[in-house]
């Protein structure tokens, strides 16, 4: 863990734009999923 972390930081120094944008896409695409997730479970019920 401390190893990404450690990633983390150095991506952090090198783009904090890029990091924000990847940690953003991957916020959007997990709430993304989770909507088409309970958009299927009502169609199905």
């Amino acid at each position: 863990m401390s190893f990404f972390l450690a990633y983390l930081y150095k991506k952090l120094l090198i783009s904090p734009q890029k990091l924000l944008s990847d940690i953003f896409i991957l916020i959007i695409n997990e709430l993304w999923l989770k909507i088409c997730l309970a958009y299927e479970g009502v169609k199905i019920a």
